[in-house]
C-alpha cells in the first residue's frame, strides 16, 4: 500500500525501560566493505523520513533525540598506518546533464530550528560544536566557498550583514589581537615578501552611494623595514 509504506514498524508498549524497535548488527569486522543498512531511491521524494513526537508532560519530559549516532572506536590502529573515521560522511554529486534554463541548488545540510511556545525560555541553537583532546582539534574547516552571516549570496571569503554589532572581540586575561600576514607565493606555497612591499594590511571603509558600494577611507599598515626580497 503505498500511502502507509512498504515496510511499516509500530511500537506502542507501555512497559518500562529502553526498547529497541529494530536492531541492525554486524559483527563481522573482515567484512570491511560490507552495508549493513542500504537505502536506494531513484526518483523524487525522500529516503529516509523520521518524524519524532514527543507529548510528554510536566517532570516525563526530558531529553529527546530525533537521531542518535554514538560511534565508538575500539580498534587500534597499526604503526605506519592513517585512519579517518567519519561520524557522517555527506557526498552530494549532480551528474545529470540539464536543461539550459534550469537551476540547480545542492545543500550539504539544512538546519532549522523554532520554537513556537510562548511560555517559559527557550533557546534554540542550530549548531553545537565540542571538540577537543586531541593532539590538534578544528571546531570546524572551511576547504573552499563564501561563508555569509546574515546573506544567502556572500560575496567574500566572509560577508557579515547586520543591523547590530557585526563582530565582538572578548578576550579574558589578555588583549584582543588581529593579526595581518602578508606574503609573496601562493597559500599553498607561500614565499618571502618582496622588496618594496611595505603594506602589510589594509582596513577600508566604504558606504553604498548611487546603488553601488564606493570606497571611502583605509586604514593602512605600513612599515619601513628595507625588506630584502
Amino acid at each position: 500500500n503505498p500511502s502507509t509504506g512498504l515496510l511499516k514498524v509500530y511500537s506502542n508498549s507501555s512497559s518500562a525501560g529502553a526498547r529497541n524497535i529494530v536492531d541492525i548488527v554486524n559483527d563481522n569486522v573482515a567484512a570491511l566493505a560490507a552495508v549493513p543498512l542500504k537505502i536506494q531511491q531513484d526518483s523524487v521524494g525522500k529516503s529516509i523520513d523520521i518524524a519524532v513526537t514527543n507529548s510528554a508532560t510536566s517532570a516525563a519530559f526530558t531529553d529527546s533525540k530525533g537521531i542518535y549516532l554514538n560511534y565508538d572506536k575500539a580498534g587500534i590502529v597499526a604503526d605506519g598506518v592513517t585512519s579517518a573515521l567519519y561520524g557522517i560522511d555527506l557526498d552530494i554529486d549532480d551528474a545529470a546533464t540539464n536543461h539550459a534554463g534550469s537551476t540547480v541548488t545542492m545543500t550539504g545540510a539544512r538546519i532549522n530550528v523554532t520554537s513556537a511556545n510562548a511560555q517559559g525560555t527557550t533557546k534554540n541553537i542550530g549548531l553545537d560544536v565540542t571538540v577537543a583532546t586531541a593532539t590538534t582539534s578544528y571546531a570546524a574547516l572551511f576547504n573552499g566557498g563564501n561563508v555569509g552571516i546574515g546573506t544567502a549570496a556572500p560575496a567574500s571569503t566572509l560577508d557579515i550583514r547586520s543591523t547590530s554589532t557585526v563582530l565582538q572581540l572578548y578576550t579574558a586575561g589578555t588583549r584582543s589581537q588581529i593579526d595581518f600576514v602578508r606574503t609573496a607565493g601562493s597559500l599553498a606555497s607561500p614565499a618571502d615578501i618582496n622588496a618594496g612591499d611595505v603594506e602589510l594590511g589594509r582596513i577600508s571603509f566604504s558606504a553604498l552611494e548611487g546603488g553601488y558600494i564606493r570606497a571611502g577611507a583605509d586604514i593602512r599598515g605600513t612599515t619601513t623595514e628595507e625588506w630584502t626580497g
